[in-house]
């Protein structure tokens, strides 16, 4: 189980990173959905991987990421077409 969410965390990590590459590199922009959504599962990955062991401030940072994340999906879906 341990390697399960060792490699949940590491696909995280990447996802994030590959998010943010991606904006510094003028592909996608911050409110793309597909930026939006590397930083959402990303973040939600990390998560998975910290519930196996612990560590408060990376929660806090990627419970943010998360939220921020998932209120700016829900506001793009929203907006008229």
């Amino acid at each position: 189980m341990l390697i399960l969410v060792n490699i949940a965390g590491v696909v995280g990590v990447l996802a994030i990173l590959v998010a943010y590459f991606l904006l510094q590199q003028g592909k996608v922009t911050a409110h793309q959905p597909l930026y939006l959504w590397l930083n959402f599962w990303g973040g939600f990955a990390v998560l998975v991987s910290l519930l196996w062991e612990w560590n408060l401030p990376a929660f806090m940072m990627e419970a943010a990421w998360v939220t921020i994340s998932g209120v700016s999906l829900w506001r793009y879906r929203r907006k008229p077409a």
